[in-house]
């Protein structure tokens, strides 16, 4: 019984799990539980019947894989095993194909879907600086274990690269494998890395209004004010240095999802000082920009910009821009006025027990409007003060 493609989406869909039909001549169509179905070419050649694999329904049409079983049917006439052919096929290409030349080959498919530029360069760069310089040249099918070892052992003192380094040489040996270029992954039996825990150094709370003292003499007046609005909003320096003018409405701010670390939309609420140090920017621009912070080209401030202005203002060794999150969290913990989850959402950190998370989906937004509020005038007293 000659199948068509009307019987094929009808099976597609049957309630029997992992049965083949035959479409004659040794073509047959094996349909899957998870509602996929493959073609394969049965044979038999020196007394021994084989099976080879021809692709997925409907990447090949059923006129596709009729017209490629004659041809194969052809060379089983001819003496010739059509699955050794295969298999010396992917055996030449493995040893040719150099781990750097499949590694590009997984970037470039790869990349474009990526929607952090940091990310992108990253990703090459890394493989650029410590994996090709060692392995790059390696057909695939050489590399084991201990070959990949001198990578990882190379960033001992870089845990955090270390891991990103192991992620990446398994992400292009599962590539390889799922396109038919490797048969195992060396990389799955890689040391787990142990990562260092980073403690950014933080201020003392109660040095806060001391420091928007120095801030504000600080020569660059968008610095000055950059600096500002990131003790007052206790965001990440990346989070506001990529601020754009149109996420901002009222008294909030929407950080759109791809710009988080955890890839959520996040509202920061903003207190009256947050707001004025907006209208202090607005004025102190000649034009207006697609970002809040901007460099002379209008271009967004740099990753290293706030921590090299804070150096300059002497709080070398004492304080970071990432660490007025830790400082916030001090104080309003500290505080006892606060829901503890309502800090943490406005850390925007996720919860560590996930169970919990998936159900606690609240904002708080009211009392975080109050908190950010009463953090604002704390710090505006001390300012005061001195």
């Amino acid at each position: 019984m000659r199948l068509t493609e009307q019987k094929i989406k009808k099976y597609l869909f049957d309630k029997k799990k992992n049965f083949r039909i035959s479409d004659g001549g040794g073509l047959y169509l094996r349909f899957l539980a998870s509602k996929n179905a493959v073609w394969y070419f049965r044979y038999k050649i020196n007394g021994k019947v084989r099976w080879l694999s021809l692709g997925q329904y409907p990447l090949l049409s059923l006129s596709q894989a009729r017209e490629l079983c004659l041809e194969l049917r052809y060379q089983v006439f001819k003496g010739f095993d059509p699955l050794e052919e295969r298999q010396k096929q992917q055996q030449s290409y493995q040893q040719t194909k150099s781990f750097e030349y499949i590694a590009r080959e997984w970037y470039e498919i790869n990349h474009k879907s990526w929607k952090n530029p940091k990310h992108i360069q990253q990703t090459i760069n890394s493989l650029e600086n410590y994996v090709f310089p060692k392995i790059g040249h390696k057909p695939l099918a050489e590399i084991d274990v201990p070959q990949l070892m001198p990578v990882i052992n190379a960033l001992y003192d870089k845990p955090e690269t270390a891991d990103r380094v192991k992620r990446r040489i398994k992400a292009v040996f599962t590539y390889a494998i799922q396109t038919g270029k490797a048969t195992y992954n060396p990389a799955l039996h890689l040391p787990i890395i142990k990562k260092k825990t980073t403690n950014y150094p933080s201020l003392p709370y109660q040095e806060l209004g001391l420091f928007l003292k120095h801030a504000n003499d600080y020569p660059n007046k968008t610095i000055a004010l950059a600096l500002r609005f990131l003790v007052l909003t206790f965001v990440r320096s990346g989070e506001l240095r990529l601020a754009t003018w149109e996420e901002f409405s009222n008294n909030q701010w929407l950080i759109p999802a791809h710009r988080m670390k955890m890839q959520k939309e996040h509202i920061v609420p903003l207190s009256d000082w947050a707001l004025e140090t907006l209208d202090e920017l607005k004025e102190s621009q000649k034009e207006r920009t697609k970002y809040l912070f901007t460099t002379r080209g209008n271009k967004p401030l740099s990753d290293m910009s706030l921590s090299s202005a804070m150096k300059r203002m002497g709080y070398k060794g004492k304080a970071v821009p990432h660490g007025f999150r830790a400082t916030a969290s001090s104080c309003l913990n500290e505080s006892g006025l606060f829901n503890t989850d309502a800090i943490e959402r406005q850390l925007a950190h996720v919860d560590s027990n996930k169970v919990r998370g998936a159900y606690n989906r609240a904002q708080y937004l009211e009392e975080r409007h109050h908190m950010i509020q009463w953090y604002a005038d704390f710090i505006r007293k001390q300012y005061i003060n001195l």
